[in-house]
């Protein structure tokens, strides 16, 4: 092992074992529960080096220079995000960088940065270096702004942070360099964090469900009749609107499922059917399931989306022109609560659209 790299190792692990906080940070801490946070998909992070310290790297021989896919332009590097774990709406998680760095060289020493973690919950960043995650940057965030911004405003950006060198930074550079130029504080730079989500997760919005021609007079001449369970409503077009209750959709692919509050009544003959909390299936076979009496969650609807535009536009997820078609088991069990044989699967029921708002 190169000799500035065992100094590195040797002074990161004295300063973690005095200082508790300097020690090695997991790459995967933590995040938070599964249900409000999203993978991250892609974006990047942006250092702005201090103007101030870059001329006194520059004046002590040290230099700053990228690596791998990392880019610099003048005295800003961007690193690529490769993935990570984040709450949306807040920025708390962590940020990778993969197959990214900086490197750090003076007086034919070489000190590389690797897979840098922004860890936003704890405030700080993580390197690869010698073989050992170090703790290299404390974030100061008393000025910064998460806004939303991107592609259908739905990425989470944190700027305005300050990055300040460790302590066990800053002891394994000068150990490195055979310096004392760097100190625990310094301010390397302004980091901007701008990162695009791989999920979104559901928070209202409504599903709203066109019943065809062909089912209206299907039931019509069966005597049934459509009533609703709230909050679900119907329009005055006869459309039925059912609010989404939440869950999380994948964006590639898509793939997900989106849950729904309240419910359809069909009653004919004194028998009365409820068909409740609805689950949208976002998959290779995409259906929606239903509480057939509170229980016994069945597949109600087939849905085909080979016809559906499918985006993210002002945090919204929308689909259009779902069609919907009555599954088998649903119409066998139809004709049995009924006493019929009207109902047969891939009955045309109608055709949805989802528009649900985007933590």
């Amino acid at each position: 092992m190169p000799k500035f790299r065992k100094r590195w190792a040797a002074v990161a692990a004295a300063a973690g074992v005095a200082a508790g906080v300097m020690a090695v940070a997991p790459a995967a801490s933590a995040q938070g529960s599964a249900s409000n946070t999203v993978k991250l998909a892609n974006g990047e992070t942006s250092l702005h080096l201090n103007a101030g310290t870059a001329r006194v790297l520059s004046a002590n021989g040290v230099g700053v220079a990228p690596l791998g896919s990392a880019d610099a332009s003048g005295t800003r590097v961007d690193f690529p995000i490769s993935g990570g774990t984040i709450v949306p709406n807040t920025g708390a998680g962590s940020y990778l960088h993969r197959g990214s760095g900086l490197r750090l060289s003076a007086h034919g020493t070489n000190v590389d940065l690797r897979n840098l973690v922004v860890n936003s919950r704890n405030g700080t960043v993580t390197a690869t270096v010698g073989g050992q995650q170090v703790v290299i940057l404390s974030l100061d965030t008393s000025n910064a702004a998460v806004i939303r911004r991107g592609p259908g405003r739905i990425g989470t950006w944190i700027v305005r942070v300050n990055a300040e060198l460790t302590g066990a930074a800053a002891a394994a550079l000068n150990a490195a360099f055979d310096t004392d130029v760097f100190a625990a504080g310094i301010v390397l730079g302004r980091v901007d964090v701008k990162s695009s989500p791989a999920q979104v997760i559901l928070n209202g919005g409504s599903t709203v469900l066109t019943p065809s021609d062909t089912v209206g007079q299907a039931l019509t001449s069966l005597g049934v009749s459509v009533g609703n369970v709230p909050p679900a409503a119907a329009n005055t077009a006869g459309a039925l609107n059912f609010p989404i209750d939440g869950q999380k959709v994948t964006l590639a692919g898509p793939t997900g499922r989106i849950d729904h509050r309240g419910g359809i009544t069909l009653s004919g003959g004194g028998t009365t059917v409820e068909l409740t909390q609805f689950y949208i299936n976002i998959d290779a076979q995409p259906d929606l399931t239903s509480l057939i009496g509170g229980a016994n969650r069945t597949s109600i609807l087939d849905l085909d989306l080979s016809n559906s535009k499918i985006g993210v536009s002002r945090q919204q997820l929308v689909v259009t022109n779902v069609q919907a078609n009555l599954t088998g088991v649903a119409a066998g069990a139809l004709n049995s609560a009924f006493n019929v044989n009207a109902f047969a699967g891939g009955l045309d029921f109608g055709v949805a659209r989802v528009q649900a708002k985007v933590r």
